[in-house]
Formats: structure tokens, sequence, C-alpha cells
């Protein structure tokens, strides 16, 4: 590619990532005046990880196979002229607004230099990061592949296993991982006829899948229920410690005093935004990228400068939430560079959240709760939508850009 040519630097090569340039391929370049524009995606490895998987993938090994949710990124984009994206392994560490350039420090092996990226357009979709490892997806895949094979073979020896959080990360790992170890009840019981392990989920809220209502929330935990795992409601778990000989096991210190053993802790209480490399001017208090909610420009970052996805101020979090989103940022991205381009800009776009909430969480491998538009799910519906596979049978959307 030419070094002349402006940049569209796209930072994050997950959903938002991969979807935003896709957009940008299909709905924005063919506009604008030939061989003026090159992309250049930013990330932290050469695959891209179907991270809606990943509570299956820790529970069981077999029943859907870790490396059908990892994907080359570049092969993504071989439908486009060759050379069309650029692909950096690597991490953003420092944003210049004012200069318009991002730093990003080289991860591909070999390599340990930082390289300064000037941008014309920018799209942030870095995110956010899991509190657990088992669910973050950095440097070479073999990695996470590794770190999830032996979660399962520990998983096997457990006797007690206690997830933290409520939320739906939570929940659909505490169901994969009960029904794996505890199988489930039968129709019309409400236990495991045999459980091996006590699983707890703690929560510090008064129910479970805040988003969703009272009916899905009291839904989700018989699900639980019925694969063998328990919810304490009310919980905060203020500090977790290694214990034992050979730090085998745990010690959850919760808010009330009370103090929970564990061969097994997982933490799924909370994500991080990957915003580290964002001046604070930039971020509202909880760390996600400040953004004008309606056009999600970034407030005060200069022109063509959007964010999509889950590292913005106003998402929920989630590929529905991001999908609906999405066409916004671009559709006004697309506005900027035609303006820039002398060319009419057209109608900017307006973002209104889809209300009431779409969502639908699998608990354990046949059933699940969720709202569709605000209606309730029923579980088979849940298991069509999303129990099945963790909709990678769906991957085509995202990964070859079927759905912009």
């Amino acid at each position: 590619m030419s070094s002349e040519k402006k940049t569209i630097l796209v930072l994050g090569g997950s959903f938002g990532g991969l979807s935003a340039t896709h957009y940008t391929l299909k709905q924005i370049l063919p506009s604008l005046p030939t061989d003026t524009y090159r992309i250049v995606i930013v990330n932290p490895s050469t695959h891209f990880w179907w991270r809606m998987a990943g509570p299956r993938v820790v529970a069981v090994n077999d029943l859907l196979p870790r490396e059908t949710t990892f994907f080359p990124i570049l092969d993504s984009f071989k439908a486009y002229p060759a050379g069309s994206v650029e692909l950096i392994v690597g991490k953003a560490t420092a944003w210049d607004a004012d200069g318009r350039s991002v730093t990003v420090k080289l991860l591909e092996d070999g390599k340990d230099a930082d390289r300064e990226i000037v941008y014309d357009s920018l799209i942030i979709a870095t995110g956010w990061s899991a509190a657990s490892p088992l669910f973050n997806h950095e440097g070479d895949k073999s990695v996470l592949q590794a770190r999830q094979t032996e979660f399962v073979k520990t998983l096997s020896g457990a006797k007690t296993i206690v997830i933290g959080g409520g939320g739906p990360v939570a929940v659909e790992t505490a169901g994969e991982i009960g029904e794996a170890l505890n199988g489930t009840a039968g129709w019309f019981g409400t236990r495991p006829a045999v459980q091996k392990a006590r699983i707890t989920v703690v929560t510090r809220g008064k129910k479970l899948l805040p988003v969703l209502g009272q009916k899905q929330s009291t839904g989700a935990e018989h699900y639980l229920n019925r694969v063998g795992v328990d919810v304490a409601y009310n919980s905060l778990i203020e500090r977790v410690e290694q214990v034992g000989e050979g730090k085998g096991g745990y010690a959850i210190h919760l808010s009330n005093g009370e103090v929970l053993t564990a061969d097994i802790y997982l933490d799924a209480t909370t994500v991080i935004p990957n915003s580290d490399y964002i001046p604070d001017r930039f971020k509202d208090e909880k760390g996600y990228v400040k953004t004008d909610h309606k056009s999600h420009q970034v407030d005060g970052a200069g022109e063509r400068v959007y964010v999509v996805g889950d590292a913005g101020s106003f998402t929920r979090g989630g590929v529905m939430d991001m999908n609906n989103a999405l066409p916004i940022a671009m559709a006004n991205l697309k506005s900027d560079l035609l303006k820039a381009n002398g060319k009419p800009e057209g109608n900017r776009a307006e973002w209104v959240r889809l209300d009431p909430m779409t969502q639908v969480v699998p608990v354990g491998r046949r059933r699940g709760v969720g709202a569709i538009n605000g209606w309730n799910a029923p579980w088979v519906m849940v298991w069509l939508a999303k129990g099945r596979d963790y909709l990678l049978s769906m991957s085509a959307g995202v990964l070859y850009g079927k759905n912009w």
C-alpha cells in the first residue's frame, strides 16, 4: 500500500472491529475517491475468538471443540482486493488525540518495539476484558486454549466451586459446569439425582441477570438448581485468597463476614473496559470512552473519531446492542468522510436504544431464559437461538461481513 494513503485506524479485531471494517469496505470506501484510504486493524492476536462460546468451552472439551472458535482475522477479508486491510498484531498504549496518532506496542514474535500510527479516522473497538483470564484472548491462540483445557481438567476433581457474579457470563458458565459435573434433573425433578460437585453462584444483587426481569431471574435459578447450582444473593465478595497446602483452594470473603471455601473460584463479577491507552479526559468514571449518545462520536476528540461495541459509555454491552448501534457510528463516519472529500454528506444518523430489552441466556445445554423485544422467551426458543452452539453457526455474519 502507498504510504500516501490516509489511514482509517480500527483498534480491536473482535466483534466490533471486524464489523466496522467490513462496513467500511462495503459501504464507505466505494463512495470515496479510489485509492485514497487504507484500513489498518490493531489487535493483540492474529485470530478472532468467538467469545460467546466461552461458558461452554471452559466447562467441557468435546461439545464445542475449542479450535472451531478461533478464526484468522485476515481470512475474513479474502473476498476483497489484496491489501485491502493491514493487520498489526499489537496493543494500543497511548492515544494523542491532538496529534491524531496512536502508539502501538508490537506483539508479534521477535518484535519488541513501539509504532506510531497517524490516522485520518479512528474507530475505537477495543471492548472489554473479563475478570477471569479464561475469557480473554491475547497473543497466540494456543495460550488461551491451553488455559481452558487445564481448567477443564481441574473441574473433574473439584468438589466445591464458587462462581462470582450474577450476569449472563456467570449464569451461563455455572449452568455449563453444573451440567458437565452433575448432570441434570429428570423431567419432574428439581435437582440432579447424583451431585458430584457443590456449586454456588454468589451475586451482590437481589436477583440474577439484572438486565432482564424477575420472571427470567427466577427461571434462571430454577434451571441452575436442576444442574446442582445454588445461588447466594445480596452477597458482595470483598476479597478472594488462595489457601491450603500448595495453594490448592480458595477462601471467598463476603461483606457480611461469611467466608466460603472452594476448590475452584471463577470470577465473573465484572468486566473491565480496555481503555488504559485512552487519556482520562475522554473516559467516564468507570473507564468507558465518553461518547455522544446520539452520534457515537467521541466527545472532544476531533473529527472522525467514533466508538463501536462495548468500549463506549452509551452501551449496555453485548453483541445485540452492538449490532443495533454500529450502523449509527459508521453512517456518521461515512458522512464525515464524504464531506472531507467535497461530496454531499447526506443525513447524519441518530441512535435510539431499542427498548424493551432483548437478551437470551442459556442455562445448561438444553434450557435457558430470556426476552425478545420485551416478550418472555421460552426455554426452547433460547436453545434454538443460542443454546445449541452459542451462535457459532452464525459466525459468518461477523467474520465475512454478511451482516453489513
